[in-house]
């Protein structure tokens, strides 16, 4: 809520001034909201009273720490040749691993819960409805996975992490089905049992 004014013209804002205090105490009689301690000039304006904006909400996240960040990846890279030279030369199977690996309460990452929006006002007092999330979507947490007092995720026990589905989880048991050649690479599994078929 504003009112213009020439902002050259010294006198009339110095008896607004003057007045304010008379002048605000019948504002907030007639019912209007985010009435101003003292009245502010902008762009030849004098702003008496401001509104709420409505804040808008923020979805649960998750940030992974960069070991696993690979998870998020849908394929894993892979080396589609052998470097030529012996000094070029790599393990293949250190290019294709498919399995990351967490200790017992290592850090995999940080979860941020969501945070609600919050309705704003008009100078009327008129509510202005917060946006909704534009996506509902949830985190899942599995039975290995624990959150610490600062929001960190970590590993109940030393397993497998894998992300499916939006569920995150860490398995101290994990089974590979297939022989363990090239296409899967070094299995540097640190768990409880490791199976292999």
């Amino acid at each position: 809520l504003y009112v213009e004014v020439d902002p050259e013209d010294k006198g009339a804002i110095e008896v607004l001034k003057e007045k304010w205090e008379e002048v605000k105490k019948e504002l907030k009689e007639k019912g209007f909201y985010g009435v101003l301690e003292e009245p502010e000039i902008i762009q030849e304006k004098v702003v008496v009273a401001k509104g709420k904006l409505p804040r808008t909400p923020l979805p649960e996240r998750v940030e992974l720490y960069e070991k696993f960040l690979p998870l998020l990846k849908k394929n894993v890279i892979e080396e589609e040749k052998e470097p030529e030279g012996e000094k070029d030369k790599v393990d293949l199977r250190e290019g294709s691993q498919k399995i990351i690996c967490a200790e017992k309460d290592e850090g995999i990452g940080r979860w941020y819960p969501e945070i609600p929006g919050e309705d704003g006002k008009n100078v009327f007092g008129e509510e202005i409805k917060a946006p909704g999330l534009k996506e509902e979507r949830k985190i899942e947490f599995g039975e290995g996975i624990y959150i610490d007092d600062d929001n960190v995720i970590r590993a109940k026990e030393s397993g497998v992490v894998q992300i499916k589905a939006d569920k995150l989880e860490v398995y101290p048991e994990y089974e590979i089905r297939g022989d363990v050649d090239f296409s899967v690479g070094n299995v540097n599994f640190i768990g409880k049992k490791l199976v292999i078929e």
